[in-house]
């Protein structure tokens, strides 16, 4: 009698859960070399698509920063012509100090430098995987 091989035992098991299988490759099936290259590189594409919209979007808000900081700049050196009160002293240091927290949040992001760097490497990758796809 005939035993099932590994491959068919994982298929019955997930019927039997009522779970999808994952994606394998029966042991007939014979992979083409080419088919995987080209999806890396469709993967590869897809990723650097990706990073160049987030690398845009976060030029764009820190470009709308700058102008925004700049024109603080601006009405705070028109403030400090005229003479303050104490209140209005007390009130521009706890608005300078909330304003040095918010910075503190967008420490995690990554830099725009940082993601230019990534998008490198990945158009790097993207050509290897298409000398090899034509030396195939």
């Amino acid at each position: 009698m005939l035993e099932p091989t590994e491959y068919e035992l994982n298929q019955l098991r997930h019927v039997i859960t009522g779970q999808a299988p994952p994606k394998q490759i029966s042991p007939t099936t014979k992979v083409d070399p080419r088919t995987g290259l080209m999806q890396s590189i469709q993967n590869l594409e897809g990723q650097l698509k990706k990073l160049e919209a987030l690398i845009k979007k976060r030029e764009n808000e820190e470009a709308s920063e700058n102008r925004k900081r700049k024109a603080k700049q601006e009405r705070s050196a028109k403030e400090t012509d005229k003479p303050k009160v104490a209140a209005e002293k007390a009130e521009k240091a706890r608005e300078f100090n909330n304003g040095n927290s918010s910075d503190k949040k967008s420490g995690s992001k990554k830099s725009i430098a940082e993601l230019k760097s990534l998008a490198t490497k990945v158009r790097g990758q993207i050509a290897v995987a298409k000398q090899k796809l034509a030396a195939l």
